[in-house]
Formats: structure tokens, C-alpha cells, sequence
């Protein structure tokens, strides 16, 4: 109805639109979710706040094995929260809460996390062609017999569209997902700045990538596998498409190449790939979608999802990166420095060791690899971290 109506009466009530939505911004919804945790398989007690469904999904997907999820018709002002989480303290072991640019500001709240919706990642491409990671996929590439080819036409786009990125989205993300429509890319498709790669197994197109150019930047905007098959992606497609547009670019002289947005969670699998591929985080990216974590409940459950779960988070508009250890056994200790190592590698301003059972350990740990340089300190759920 609204586009029905004249475009003056339409921009005559459209200020109220808007102010609409930035209000509704402060009273988020309130979900409980309650379900069998994935690192450890105990129950875990989940308080959700938010209006997205997509989000809520994909991160209950990421928390949760399996999960009850139950939407109320209840909406919380931001500025209750505080007081809400204390009376739920031992009720629940975890709260989730969308933000954005301005809501982030109005929250009063001094405990938890503030983590990036997407983190933005790059690729420097003589780094990243150096990496071990190269080694497996070149292998890949020559025991499946696949090669590349760059494509131009409006039936190309088209069999790229619906056949490979719309059924990957789909499945890789599920209820999660979201897409742009055909009109999009067909609009930017013919422009001079997008490109269409495909990657063939025996001459028949079985992945491909769309990109855009914007001066001397280029950005993966988004990457597909036909009928979205996991035989194929076992085979290495993706990383196939990584590495032979990475050779087309060097080739047309440009450094590095933006490879869009990913979880913040830093055993996330497809954040894992980009960061073996040498992926650093665009520090200047700071979109404006946001998830605070707020560890509520002091008990196993919540300390093992942490341990499990890594994760990039912001303090003062950098970039952190936070690591959480308990009960640690000496056969962890390589493990854990490798980790240390991995989170140095991504540019970001420190890591952080936030430590449940004291911190001899992992400061012994650290003094015997100098190159594994990390600040460590106590931490007790509910302790007041600033952000």
C-alpha cells in the first residue's frame, strides 16, 4: 500500500517512519532459549533481545546442538536490562542483545561483550598465496581436474544465481540466511566493475564467485556451489575459487582483495578458512549491527561455550580478540599457544586470556613462547568489563 500512494503524501509521513523504527530499536523483544550446548552437552539457559529472527536462528544454531526457543510477547526498554539480568542471575547462564550504532550508546550496562554482526576480513595476496593452506588446495585442484573461467553473459549470472549461490545460502546459513534478489546483481552485473568466476570440473561450472571493483579495491561479494552438493565442497571448491582469482588479480596487479563478512566466533568454520588463508580483519570496517554477550550465570556450562568459543569483540572502537582457559592440562598447552598465535596474526589490537582458576599457568605457558604475547587476568562471571 505504501508505494500505491502518491510519492509527496508518501514523503509527507515518512519522517514518522522513521522515527518509528529507531524507537522500536530501544524495546527489543525478549526470547528464552533452552537447550543441549555444543561444546559440552549440558544444558544451557539462553535469554534472547532482540527483533531479528534471522540473528536469534543463527546464533541459537551456534550455541545450541538442539533448543526449545520460546518467544514472548514481552518487550524490555534497554535501560531495564540491568535490573532484569540481576534478577535472572542463576535463572539463566548467557543474554544475547541486538545492537546497533544507537542503541549500543544508550545501553547502561558495564559487564559483557560487545561484538562485531559481521567481521570484515581481507586478504593480502603474495601473504596469502604463501600459506600453507595454498599447498592443500593447489593439491586439491589437481587430484579433482579443476580449472576457472571468467563468465559475461546474463545466462551465466543467471545459472550462478540459482543454482549455486541461492542453494548454498540456503543451506549453508538456513533460516538465517539472507539474499539479495536477482535484480541486484543483474543491475551490477552490467556495469564495467563486477566479475563472474566459475570453477569447472570437466568443462561443467560446479562453483563460483561474484565480485565488485570499486577504484582500486575489490570485493567477494558472494560465492556459490552448484546445488549447493557437499560432494563438491569436499572436492575444494571454494578454496579453489580463493586461490585462482587471487592469481588473476596479482596478475592484473592489485595487492590484496576484501573477502567480505564473517563470524566474530573464531572456531567458526568458515572464519577458520579465511584466517588459514591468512585473512587479516579490516580494522576501519566497523559495520553498525552489533551483538552483546553478557555471561550471566557462573557455572560449567557457560565457562565451557567460552573456552570453546573464542571470539573478536570491540573496546573504544578496536578490535580485541578474547580467549578464555580453565582447568587447563599441560597436553593443552600446545593447542593453546597455537590459538594465541592465530589471533596475533589477524590484526588486531590484543589479545586477551581471561582466566576462570587463576593465572600461574597460562602465564608459564606465554613466558616459554615469546612470540605467543597475549595480557591475561583473573576473570569471574559477572566481573564489570568494560567496553
Amino acid at each position: 500500500m505504501h508505494y500505491t500512494l502518491p510519492y509527496a503524501v508518501r514523503q509527507f509521513y515518512r519522517p514518522l517512519i522513521n522515527f518509528s523504527r529507531k524507537t522500536r530499536l530501544f524495546f527489543p523483544r525478549l526470547y528464552y532459549i533452552e537447550g543441549e550446548e555444543h561444546s559440552s552437552g549440558n544444558k544451557m539457559k539462553l535469554i534472547y533481545l532482540g527483533h531479528d529472527e534471522r540473528i536469534l536462528k543463527y546464533w541459537t544454531e551456534l550455541i545450541f546442538s538442539q533448543n526449545t526457543t520460546i518467544r514472548t510477547n514481552s518487550y524490555l526498554p534497554l535501560w531495564r536490562i540491568k535490573i532484569f539480568l540481576h534478577k535472572n542471575n542463576g535463572k539463566s547462564d548467557l543474554a544475547i542483545v541486538e545492537l546497533n550504532n544507537i542503541t549500543k550508546n544508550a545501553i547502561s550496562l558495564k559487564s559483557g561483550f560487545i561484538l562485531p554482526r559481521w567481521l570484515d576480513m581481507r586478504i593480502d595476496i603474495d601473504r596469502s598465496l604463501k600459506t600453507k593452506q595454498i599447498h592443500h588446495i593447489k593439491y586439491q585442484i589437481r587430484r579433482y581436474g579443476l580449472t576457472y573461467e571468467n563468465r559475461y553473459t546474463l545466462s551465466d549470472l543467471d545459472y550462478f544465481y540459482n543454482r549455486m549461490y541461492i542453494p548454498y545460502t540456503a543451506q549453508r546459513y538456513k533460516d538465517a540466511s539472507v539474499t539479495a534478489d536477482y535484480d541486484y546483481f543483474a543491475n551490477i552485473f552490467k556495469k564495467k566493475g563486477s566479475r563472474l568466476f566459475f570453477i569447472l570440473r570437466d568443462g561443467v561450472p560446479v562453483a563460483g564467485s561474484f565480485d565488485i571493483k570499486k577504484g582500486k579495491k575489490v570485493f567477494m561479494h558472494s560465492l556459490g556451489i552448484l546445488d549447493a552438493r557437499q560432494d563438491l565442497l569436499k572436492m575444494g571448491v571454494l578454496g579453489s575459487s580463493y586461490y585462482f582469482k587471487m592469481l588473476d588479480y596479482k596478475n592484473k596487479n592489485y595487492n590484496s582483495l576484501d573477502i567480505g563478512g564473517t563470524c566474530p566466533i573464531l572456531t567458526n568454520g568458515l572464519t577458520q578458512h579465511k584466517i588459514t588463508l591468512g585473512a587479516e580483519v579490516v580494522v576501519k570496517n566497523i559495520r553498525k549491527q552489533f551483538i552483546m554477550l553478557i555471561p550471566i550465570h557462573d557455572s560449567i556450562t557457560i565457562k565451557k561455550f567460552l573456552k570453546s568459543n573464542p571470539f573478536v569483540y570491540l573496546k573504544n572502537n578496536s578490535h580485541y580478540c578474547a580467549v578464555f582457559t580453565m582447568d587447563e592440562d599441560e597436553s593443552e598447552e600446545k593447542d593453546f599457544l597455537r590459538l594465541i598465535k592465530q589471533t596475533k596474526s589477524i590484526n588486531i589490537r590484543k589479545t586477551v586470556v581471561y582466566c576462570f582458576n587463576g593465572i600461574n599457568t597460562i602465564s608459564r605457558w606465554l613466558k616459554t613462547d615469546p612470540e605467543s604475547k597475549a595480557e591475561f587476568t583473573n576473570y569471574k562471571i559477572g566481573d564489570r568489563i568494560m567496553y
